[in-house]
């Protein structure tokens, strides 16, 4: 069983494309806010390995259970997630066009 709680932050304005003051077009790009927690008791998984092996990105979380992965831009993405003692987690996760997307994942304990 996974569980995906997302939690968009301020829309704003949705643009696909953005433009600088010279005209050159730049890229959007979006930092991704994860919150890993215990599924029984939602505290804290620290130290869990995040992975989004499309695009050769790896981070690991806080002792807060909580990790940033900057600078991604919006679209589809796996997000694997490793944790001794938990069933590693495969999340699909969909990155919309804003300025910070946060996401929850509920990590089972394999014990």
């Amino acid at each position: 069983m996974i569980t995906l709680e997302a939690e968009l932050g301020n829309l704003g304005t949705i643009l696909e494309k953005y433009y600088s003051l010279d005209g050159q077009e730049n890229q959007l790009l979006i930092n991704l806010n994860l919150s890993v927690i215990h599924s029984e008791n939602e505290r804290p998984v620290s130290n869990a390995l995040i992975s989004i092996e499309s695009i050769g990105k790896t981070a690991v979380c806080n002792c807060e259970g909580q990790v940033c992965i900057s600078e991604l831009k919006p679209g589809s993405y796996f997000i694997d997630i490793i944790s001794p003692g938990f069933i590693a987690q495969r999340v699909s996760i969909l990155v919309p066009i804003v300025d910070t997307f946060q996401i929850r994942v509920k990590m089972i304990s394999n014990s």
